[in-house]
């Protein structure tokens, strides 16, 4: 479920990140306002800035500019997956080996100002492996304090056994003895609340019995 999270919340970003880029940079590169030169120095300062991969595809699903290091118009997404630029979002990418370890990437269409025609796709990509370290991060951090409210928890019971239910049983047992006439028990009780003032008074009352008990014997 955290893993899924973290990819949801990517998925979110790459998104905003590609819809951002398409609307500042690739209408206008599609537009011959930008170099192809000038449109790859944006990229790669976004690709390091963000740890992304950017692509930019044709209609025809060509790789053309690209931060990944691909000789443009050499790969065809279109031969190796026909159904990657239908997708809005594809995980666990690696496209026949061109990333040597499994991407999640983001399709944005790109069109005319009109809207009316496709001029290609902006392709961005992100590690599933970065991904996979956040959420294994966060899974230790949750363990770690799930262990440490144990512990509390543990400490907390431990505590009130010694306030509450200790001395309840040793009163319990005290007054078993006492019940089987057994008046010379011995017994402590290390407490400063109503159960020391019940133990008092406990005791208060067996030694009056004790008492009675001697007197009469004496008497007969």
């Amino acid at each position: 479920r955290i893993k899924e999270h973290f990819i949801t919340e990517e998925v979110d970003e790459l998104y905003e990140n590609a819809r951002y880029i398409s609307s500042e940079y690739i209408t206008a590169y599609y537009q011959d306002e930008i170099t192809d030169s000038e449109l790859f120095t944006i990229f790669e300062d976004l690709g390091k800035f963000e740890s992304i991969d950017l692509w930019i595809v044709s209609r025809e699903g060509s790789v053309m500019l690209n931060t990944t290091g691909i000789s443009q118009g050499k790969v065809n997404l279109n031969s190796i997956d026909p159904d990657f630029l239908d997708s809005s979002c594809r995980r666990d990418v690696t496209l026949n080996g061109i990333f040597d370890s499994p991407r999640l990437s983001v399709i944005f269409p790109v069109t005319a100002l009109s809207g009316s025609s496709l001029k290609g796709y902006l392709v961005v990509h992100s590690s599933m492996e970065e991904i996979e370290k956040t959420s294994i991060r966060y899974t230790d951090i949750l363990n770690i304090c799930l262990i440490i409210m144990l512990g509390l928890l543990l400490l907390v019971f431990i505590v009130l056994y010694f306030i509450f239910i200790h001395p309840l049983n040793k009163l319990i047992k005290a007054a078993k003895e006492y019940s089987n006439g057994n008046f010379d028990y011995q017994w402590k009780l290390h407490s400063h609340d109503g159960y020391r003032d019940l133990g008092n008074t406990m005791g208060y009352i067996v030694n009056k019995w004790k008492s009675s008990a001697d007197y009469q014997t004496k008497i007969i």
